[in-house]
């Protein structure tokens, strides 16, 4: 979807947004034994979730919402990552290089009310150690702040930004 995302973002706007097709989050599957879940891995939703929610692509969950188990529910009511679905602005690819060995993908969107949102994408087979200066991150001051939306946790005054992602996984910062 990468692909198709940096394709589509020059078309996303007002009142038009891109169609990433739905979620396969959840029991997906009509059998509803213990193994009728998504064969995605937990990281692999979150790097979904996080760049439909970057470049406001429609939320459509492909699951059975009845038989959610904890994750997926905390998957798809993440306030703050819902909220840059409808905050973020201009979403657009920054990078796609290899770091590490590992494939990482940059995505850059503004907040509507100011700040950043900054999406890190490691497409790579190992847990990624990241670190990245503010003006790489299309971030034009001498510090700051940084909230991670799925896991809450902030660095206040940063100089860079610095992260870990797991592979297939992503990390979601605002700047503020």
């Amino acid at each position: 979807m990468f692909e198709r995302a940096q394709a589509w973002c020059i078309h996303a706007g007002s009142g038009h947004w891109p169609d990433a097709d739905m979620l396969p989050v959840g029991a997906i599957l009509q059998d509803y034994g213990k193994d009728c879940r998504t064969k995605f891995t937990h990281e692999e939703q979150i790097t979904m979730l996080t760049l439909w929610c970057i470049m406001r692509s429609p939320l459509m969950i492909g699951g059975d919402m009845v038989y959610n188990d904890e994750f997926t529910l905390n998957l798809l009511t993440n306030s703050s990552v819902l909220e840059m679905l409808s905050q973020s602005r201009s979403a657009h690819p920054l990078f796609r290089r290899e770091i590490g060995g590992n494939e990482i993908i940059l995505w850059h969107a503004y907040r509507r009310d100011g700040g950043a949102y900054i999406a890190v994408f490691n497409a790579g087979e190992s847990q990624a150690e990241l670190t990245f200066s503010l003006e790489e991150i299309n971030i034009d001051t001498e510090y700051v702040s940084f909230t991670e939306l799925w896991t809450g946790e902030r660095s206040d005054n940063a100089k860079a930004l610095s992260c870990s992602v797991a592979p297939h996984g992503a990390a979601v910062f605002f700047a503020d």
